[in-house]
């Protein structure tokens, strides 16, 4: 199923205004949202089949909208000492740096270690209750997450490592079929267009691998080779055909992905460049005097709670992706 031509670029702008709204007065988005919801709402009568997929993309950009307006109510009040903290934070003289990297980002259980695994990338994930990866991995051409809470203040998080480690230059969402609310989550930050490898059931799939049923070889640069016709039971091959038709994404699996990522790179694919325009070349913290940009407040509150709090500790990228909040950095 393809969803109608005339639902994309409704979609796509959807997708524009959540990336937009760290920069816009949540009742202007609101509104824009409400008037393309309308549209889609419309279309939906022409095209029944795709109406449940609609409704779960409009609902996670409402979720989105709602999680993004608490955010920046945090920083509607005056912070404490902020001219002290913004001369702290310009004084790092963080430069933002590129990398020519693919960021895998995925919840914890959803496939991520396995994927690196097939790619011949990563060692094969045993069994375990406990989170395959324990801390972000710059290997030769990726980034490896820990497993992520697909909301908004998780991913500035992330982005707060990125400006000291370097900017992936495109992203790898791994998940089940409930693919659109992280793609809404990245939409809603300025990350458009990821890739997505949507998996079925991990520990399935590992079972017919001891059983028998599947058949898995070392190919010659240590990636893993599957048969085709056993796919079926590693990817939700009818999800990655549905999402496929909305446009959001860029589905892949793990023999493909390379090819993926190379087309993408000559089409100036370029899913952080809305990130890297808000950034600069530098970071500094948003001017009062200039308008605040609050998106670029969180980062900055967050860096500073990084440096003061996390920074020197053996796990400190770790501590503070798992629990550093944007209530502790506002009241620091």
């Amino acid at each position: 199923m393809s969803v109608s031509p005339m639902w994309v670029p409704v979609i796509t702008k959807v997708v524009d205004v959540l990336g937009s709204l760290f920069g816009k007065k949540d009742k202007q988005a609101g509104a824009e949202i409400q008037k393309m919801q309308a549209i889609l709402e419309d279309l939906k009568k022409q095209n029944k089949s795709q109406a449940k997929l609609i409704d779960e993309y409009l609902n996670e950009a409402k979720q989105a909208r709602k999680e993004i307006a608490r955010l920046n109510k945090l920083i509607e009040k005056p912070i404490q000492d902020r001219k002290k903290k913004v001369d702290f934070v310009n004084g790092l003289k963080l430069e933002i740096k590129n990398t020519e990297k693919t960021l895998l980002i995925g919840s914890k259980g959803k496939g991520k270690s396995t994927f690196l695994w097939l790619q011949g990338k990563g060692p094969k994930p045993e069994k375990s209750m406990k989170d395959g990866t324990t801390k972000l991995v710059y290997g030769d051409d990726f980034i490896d997450t820990v497993g992520i809470n697909w909301t908004v203040e998780s991913l500035l998080k992330l982005f707060v490592i990125f400006i000291y480690r370097g900017i992936p230059s495109d992203v790898l969402v791994v998940h089940n079929d409930r693919i659109v609310g992280p793609i809404q989550k990245l939409a809603a930050v300025g990350v458009a267009t990821p890739m997505a490898a949507i998996m079925r059931d991990m520990s399935l799939f590992y079972e017919l691998v001891e059983d028998g049923a599947i058949t898995i070889q070392e190919g010659k640069n240590g990636d893993i080779d599957i048969p085709e016709r056993k796919l079926k039971f590693l990817y939700n091959l009818d999800a990655a055909k549905e999402i496929s038709g909305l446009s959001l994404c860029k589905t892949v699996m793990h023999h493909n992905m390379d090819a993926a990522i190379e087309e993408r790179s000559n089409a100036k694919v370029a899913p952080f460049a809305g990130l890297l325009t808000v950034l600069g070349q530098r970071f500094t913290a948003p001017s009062e005097a200039d308008g605040l940009s609050p998106l670029k407040e969180h980062l900055f509150l967050l860096i500073h709670l990084f440096e003061k709090k996390y920074r020197e500790k053996k796990d400190g990228e770790l501590d503070c992706l798992n629990n550093a909040t944007l209530i502790e950095a506002v009241e620091m």
